[in-house]
C-alpha cells in the first residue's frame, strides 16, 4: 500500500491505542496519526496521557483525545469505549 492509499483509508478513522503515551504504544499511536487516524490514546498516567494527545495533535493534524484509563479495569475499559462512540 502506497503512503497515500494509507493516509486515504485512516482519514478520520478513529484508533484506540492502549498504552499510547509512551514507549511502543506512542509509536503506534504517531503512526496512525501519520497515516490520518484521530486517536484516542489510553494510558494510566493522566499528565503524560494528555501530553501524549496534545503532541500527536498537534504535529499530524488529528484529533486525539487523552483517555486516564486501567484497562485491566473492565469499568475502564467500559468507559473508553463509550468515550470513543
Amino acid at each position: 500500500m502506497t503512503r497515500l492509499m494509507m493516509k486515504s483509508f485512516w482519514h478520520k478513522k478513529t484508533v484506540v491505542v492502549t498504552g499510547g503515551s509512551s514507549g511502543l504504544g506512542r509509536i503506534i499511536a504517531e503512526a496512525f496519526a501519520a497515516a490520518g487516524a484521530d486517536l484516542a490514546i489510553v494510558a494510566l498516567e493522566k499528565n503524560d496521557v494528555e501530553t501524549a494527545a496534545a503532541e500527536i495533535a498537534r504535529n499530524h493534524g488529528v484529533e486525539a483525545i487523552p483517555i486516564h484509563a486501567n484497562i485491566t479495569v473492565q469499568e475502564d475499559v467500559d468507559r473508553v469505549f463509550r468515550t470513543v462512540q
